[in-house]
């Protein structure tokens, strides 16, 4: 009798080499899980002995459920439930006369008892995926199968509360809040969507999105919906029609493919906003999981905290982009160093678009204007004010946004000190439109928006036109469309998430986060168009003995509030220059 023994994992013969499982048929569905682990070079190019494999995207499941898979003759390996659910499925669709399917399977594939092994494979991650014949994404055994949403898309029905139970099971399985999917679906030359025996081409899948998206009465539908759909045209967005094009070339693909994203990488912070409400099991993955994506260069090593690693990646990127961990810090809320984020908290508001975007220049005299030693975080800005007053925060009832905006009017007209009567009314007029100008957060350039957006783009052009037809207000109109289209092109969004608005002593206007207060900072970098509110730290802290020598500063050491937008300070920002600026501490 054979003694069946647990499989045990040897090292990799090479850098650029992995496994691949080798699937076998069985005669029954319930059978065992038979496969062989082989070792092979992925990339083509690289070896004279080329493997053509599927490569598989999925959420990883309970870790409280577990199976074995049967490797070789006599030995087994336990895995996820799940896993194994999944390979009964991919084996019955081997086609008839073959005798084997080859699969790149993370859970299998890498050993995940060795965080040496698994930081090289996830740093190779992108190109496992880009190297595939096609990429498997499996959604979920049979329920509401892609059959049901492929005939609701044929019968072009209008979606509504009513209709949202029959894609809300589908659309919350674990593979579509994952955050590593994210890149396996941007790598891939072709891809298709399983779930149990359906199969969907996800080229099919994105004009499916496109078409809900269309066809959705936004006022008719949950929140909790709307989030889902906002979620998926983000994924979907991450495969262009030049993707498309790509996934029916040949071999050349890989690099074609690889060459695009390369160009159209984004700093880090940005794409860890963008995909905020995705999840992964293990949180240093929150970087990791977007890292073939990004312009940020990030060591993959599990044997650091997560703390540590967020803290890396946030001294990496305020070099370059100050803005953008400042503004993250503000929304997510910050670590032991109030300006690094931690990328765990749910976001409380969306940073604004400027803040994000903006990529930190060097002074002419080659100073840098954000610098990082130990945890103190100096930066170069000019000194925008002081907040002398804040917006009352809403009632402990639930308030909607029209009561928001109500409230906030009514703020705006009785501290604004300056001007008549009616324009006072004209200012409360160029407020409330402001503060409903759309969300954007991809370039507002975008000739192609989501439906989405553009029905929110038509609410705002809707204000445009009634403003239009008021002939005594025509005068004002030039100075109203200038100051909507900067909110507009800065990614105003919506104002009762986490945002409130305030005025400075020295009488200008502004929106921040919900918890700024009055003596706060207002500061500005050369050239961005958000600002940046900054808190004192409490005098009785000795700081020098926390940090050392601080260097010279006018002003005492700061903690992180987070990124404000002064409609009439955005066109003096923009041509800031170096002249006036300050040094400011932040800890």
């Amino acid at each position: 009798m054979t003694v069946i023994q647990d499989y045990q994992y040897g090292p990799l013969a090479d850098d650029d080499n992995t496994r691949f499982i080798q699937l076998y048929p069985a005669a029954h569905f319930e059978d065992p899980i038979r496969v062989d682990i082989v070792e092979r070079a992925y990339d083509a190019s690289r070896t004279q002995d080329p493997v053509g494999y599927e490569a598989l995207s999925y959420a990883w499941g309970s870790d409280e459920d577990s199976a074995y898979v049967f490797v070789g003759a006599n030995s087994r390996l336990r895995v996820r439930h799940n896993v194994t659910q999944i390979l009964r499925y991919l084996r019955d669709g081997i086609t008839p006369g073959c005798t084997v399917r080859t699969l790149w399977i993370d859970a299998i594939c890498i050993n995940q008892a060795d965080d040496e092994e698994k930081g090289k494979q996830v740093t190779m991650m992108g190109k496992l995926y880009a190297c595939a014949t096609s990429v498997l994404i499996w959604t979920g055994e049979p329920g509401c199968d892609l059959q049901a949403l492929q005939r609701s898309f044929e019968r072009k029905i209008e979606y509504t509360r009513d209709g949202e139970a029959r894609f809300m099971q589908f659309f919350e399985t674990g593979w579509f809040t994952r955050r590593w999917v994210v890149q396996e679906i941007m790598h891939a030359r072709e891809a298709y969507i399983i779930s149990g025996s359906g199969t969907m081409q996800w080229q099919q899948f994105r004009v499916f999105v496109e078409h809900l998206e269309q066809n959705v009465s936004y006022e008719a539908v949950t929140p909790h919906f709307t989030a889902i759909l906002h979620r998926l045209s983000n994924l979907t967005a991450v495969r262009d029609t030049k993707s498309d094009e790509l996934s029916q070339c040949d071999e050349n693909t890989t690099g074609a493919q690889t060459d695009r994203i390369v160009a159209g990488a984004e700093n880090m912070t940005t794409l860890l906003t963008r995909f905020s409400t995705t999840r992964c099991a293990d949180d240093r993955d929150r970087i990791y999981a977007l890292r073939s994506l990004s312009s940020t260069s990030i060591v993959v090593d599990y044997q650091v905290s997560v703390n540590e690693l967020y803290d890396r990646l946030s001294k990496i990127e305020v070099i370059r982009f100050p803005m953008a961990i400042m503004s993250c810090a503000g929304s997510f809320g910050g670590l032991a160093a109030s300006w690094v984020p931690d990328w765990r908290l749910p976001m409380r508001y969306r940073p604004f678009q400027s803040s994000l975007k903006y990529e930190c220049s060097t002074l002419p005299v080659g100073v840098s204007l954000a610098t990082v030693e130990n945890s103190l975080l100096t930066i170069q800005a000019t000194f925008g004010g002081v907040v002398d007053s804040v917006v009352d925060p809403p009632g402990p009832e639930h308030e909607t946004e029209e009561r928001t905006l109500y409230r906030w009017g009514n703020y705006f007209v009785q501290h604004h000190a300056i001007g008549t009567p009616e324009q006072k009314s004209m200012d409360a007029m160029i407020l409330y439109c402001a503060l409903r100008v759309i969300p954007m957060e991809d370039d507002v350039a975008d000739p192609h928006p989501s439906p989405y957006k553009a029905q929110l783009r038509s609410r705002w052009e809707n204000i445009l036109r009634r403003w239009n037809s008021y002939e005594k207000w025509n005068r004002k109109r030039k100075p109203i469309l200038r100051l909507l289209s900067e909110a507009n092109r800065i990614g105003l969004a919506h104002t009762k998430e986490g945002r409130s608005c305030f005025f400075t002593s020295a009488g200008l206007f502004g929106i921040g986060p919900d918890t700024i207060q009055i003596g706060d900072y207002l500061v500005n970098m050369p050239g961005c168009d958000s600002m940046m509110a900054l808190r004192p730290v409490d005098a009785e802290k000795n700081l020098e003995q926390m940090y050392g020598d601080m260097g010279s500063s006018q002003h005492p050491a700061m903690t992180v509030v987070g990124d404000c937008w002064i409609p009439e300070l955005v066109k003096s920002n923009r041509e800031n220059t170096a002249s006036n600026l300050r040094t400011f501490h932040i800890v």
